[in-house]
This record gives C-alpha cells, structure tokens and sequence, in this order.
C-alpha cells in the first residue's frame, strides 16, 4: 500500500521532506494516525488540485481534475530536516515497521 520511490544514488540532494504516496485515502489515514501518535508530525500535500482552494475556486470546476484531487488524498510528507542524525532514522524505521 506504500510506494517507496529511490533517490538516485548519484543525488546529493538535502530534503526537509519524504513525500509519502499511498494506495488509497484510508490506508494514508491510518498510517498519518499511526505516525502522529509516534510523536512523528506529518504534513498533508499542500497544493493537489489548486481549484479546491477558496481563492481559486472560480477558475475551473475541482472535479474536472481527478489526478490532482487524488494526490491531496494519498500523498503526505514526513520531516527530514538536515540536522537529523542515524539515530531519529532508526527511530522512524521502527515506528514504520510497527505498523
């Protein structure tokens, strides 16, 4: 139900984020659910379909756009500021596999 996506090896890249892609709306709720109550703090996709915003809703019809709706529905993101350390990861290895 989760998509890993592997960073290419060559990358040095500094992520503050994981984007996380799920299956399905529940399965997302359940894993968002699980991490927060790990004092792990996620954050939901932040644009998706723009249309769903208040200030753009009167540009277009929202419905019209299914993929970008569907992105606000499985995609979240998980911290991964630079100064974490070997440690935290263990930590939020072991909070994913309880789950």
């Amino acid at each position: 139900d989760l998509k890993v996506v592997e960073v290419h090896k060559k990358a040095e890249p500094c992520f503050f984020a994981v984007p996380f892609i799920c299956n399905n709306k529940e399965f997302k709720e359940k894993l968002v659910n699980h991490l927060e109550k790990n004092q792990m703090q996620t954050r939901n996709y932040f644009a998706g379909n723009i249309l769903c915003h208040d200030a753009y809703a009167n540009l277009g019809n929202y419905k019209e756009y299914p993929n970008a709706n569907k992105v606000l529905s499985h995609v979240f993101f998980v911290g991964c500021p630079p100064h974490y350390r070997e440690e935290t990861f263990e930590r939020i290895t072991n909070i994913l596999k309880e789950f």
